[in-house]
């Protein structure tokens, strides 16, 4: 059934609409790092990372299974989280393997991929932990 003639069902502006709603949510403080790109300076092993992005978001662990894999005949444990922080950090993030780090509640993780979708009204990363955890 379609909607009716000059209406929409999703009406303009209702993704910016409900940003405040979903940022009511956020409980924990983040930080987004971009490793130092270039040569380190002298003495240091890594170039400098660099702040990106600081504010509030909220973050979970994603039920994937036993979050079990093998690599190198090695049983290696997974955790996979999913990261919720403003929309306008979308457009900063970088994701894969060069990607961006987020640091959160004292651990570090991964960005693996940034979600997309024509309706969005917050920022959704796809990550991994890099503390073993």
């Amino acid at each position: 059934m379609a909607p009716l003639n000059g209406t929409r069902v999703i009406p303009v502006g209702w993704s910016a609409h409900h940003r405040p709603v979903v940022e009511g949510s956020f409980n924990l403080a983040c930080e987004v790092w971009r490793p130092g790109d270039g040569p380190p300076p002298f003495g240091q092993d890594e170039a400098p990372a660099v702040l990106v992005w600081s504010g509030q978001c909220r973050l979970q662990q994603r039920a994937t299974g036993d979050g079990g894999k093998v690599v190198a005949d090695q049983a290696v444990q997974v955790r996979d989280y999913l990261a919720v922080l403003p929309y306008e950090v979308l457009a900063l993030v970088r994701s894969g393997e060069a990607g961006d780090v987020l640091k959160a509640g004292g651990r570090s993780y991964m960005i693996l991929d940034a979600l997309q979708g024509s309706e969005l009204w917050e920022c959704d990363l796809m990550l991994q932990s890099t503390d073993g955890g």
